[in-house]
Formats: structure tokens, sequence, C-alpha cells
């Protein structure tokens, strides 16, 4: 997850479309890693020793979100930050044009904040 999110970050900052795109690509990859992790580590937390990544295979944001969305629970703001992150790659993933750099540098800062703080410890 964070050599995505580290290739995306030079991409973020670039100003061709096709490099925005890219990177909307890379960070919801990122993202969808991030919620799976932390709904595997919350299961484990709670005694399901068997719970796997896999068992979230095929599993957009959109599904995963709102499963996790209530274990960002260190800061009343990280829901919001993953909302406006996920709201932001799924613009730069679809057929219109992606996001500016400003908003593709934040999604990039939003994703790795949180995962430092979710997940680096």
């Amino acid at each position: 997850m964070l050599a995505k999110i580290n290739r995306a970050k030079s991409l973020a900052r670039g100003g061709h479309p096709d490099l925005r795109k890219e990177c909307g690509i890379q960070l919801r990859d990122a993202g969808e890693r991030f919620c799976k992790e932390i709904l595997v580590n919350d299961r484990r937390q709670k005694g399901d020793m068997v719970a796997s990544l896999t068992d979230y295979d095929g599993k957009t944001m959109e599904w995963l979100f709102p499963k996790m969305e209530h274990l960002l629970d260190r800061d009343a703001s990280h829901p919001g930050k993953f909302t406006v992150f996920k709201n932001t790659v799924n613009d730069a993933c679809h057929d219109n044009s992606p996001p500016n750099s400003a908003a593709m540098t934040q999604a990039h800062g939003e994703i790795r904040f949180l995962v430092k703080e979710y997940l680096d410890r």
C-alpha cells in the first residue's frame, strides 16, 4: 500500500490529466487496501484470528467504507477526511476530467496521514 501511495505522490503533482488519472487509480487502490486492513485488524482484535484481506476481495471503497467508518475514531475529523479522499479519487478514476493537482496532492496527503495514524504502529 505504501508503495502505491509513494508512486502516486509524483503523479499527483503532474500537470497532465492522464498523470492525475493514474494517481487516482493508485490512490483508490491504496484506499481500498487501507479499508480492508482496518476491517481485518478490527476482526482480529475481536478474536477472529482467521480474518484475512482476501475476505474482502472484489469489494470497492463504496462497499468497504461504511463498514469501517466507525473505526476511524481517533479524531472526529478522520471519517470526513476519508470521505473527501474517496470522492476525489473516484472523480479521478471516471471518464470526466480528473481533479486538479492541488486536489490530488491533498488526497495523497490524507491517505498517507490516515495510514500513519491507523496502521503504522
